[in-house]
């Protein structure tokens, strides 16, 4: 159990350390196109490095709102069920939400594959290195997942 704690807390610095530096590096670009379009001297390919940080950012944001369960679940069922069986319902909003986490990294992978020769127009990098955050996020989430529907089954008697 030790050792899952381990891996599951180094995953979830790395992530959430990734997730930071994506959020400072699309800060500084968004503050220093400002000052520049300000000045008339905006740059071109700002916006476009803009949103494909964001897209990373996000994707991997929802990775550690999936390791803090914070969202991928209703609260609502959970808390109103019979005490006894809430871990049930932990357990089966989890399984709904690896269901979910399965197709999203199944469709990024297709979308990867889809848009392997198109390039982006300002910077002209390929596509897919932007939609790659689709299947990378989906199948970190979906350890989080599987690590915390086995806590539940082998390891706590209660919902937190």
């Amino acid at each position: 159990m030790e050792r899952l704690k381990g891996i599951k807390n180094i995953l979830l610095q790395a992530e959430t350390k990734f997730t930071l530096i994506l959020l400072i590096l699309l800060l500084s670009i968004v503050i220093i196109e400002v000052i520049l379009r300000y000045l008339r001297l905006p740059l071109y390919w700002s916006e476009e490095i803009s949103r494909y940080l964001f897209i990373w950012m996000v994707m991997f944001g929802c990775i550690v709102g999936v390791e803090k369960k914070t969202h991928f679940r209703v609260d609502f069922i959970i808390r109103s069920v019979n005490k006894k069986y809430k871990r049930l319902a932990f357990i089966l909003s989890n399984l709904v939400a690896v269901l979910f986490v399965s197709s999203m990294f199944y469709e990024g992978i297709i979308l990867c594959i889809k848009t392997q020769r198109a390039t982006s127009p300002a910077l002209g990098i390929p596509q897919y290195y932007t939609y790659l955050a689709i299947p990378i996020a989906a199948l970190l989430m979906l350890v989080h997942l599987l690590i915390q529907i086995y806590e539940k089954l082998f390891f706590e008697r209660n919902l937190d």
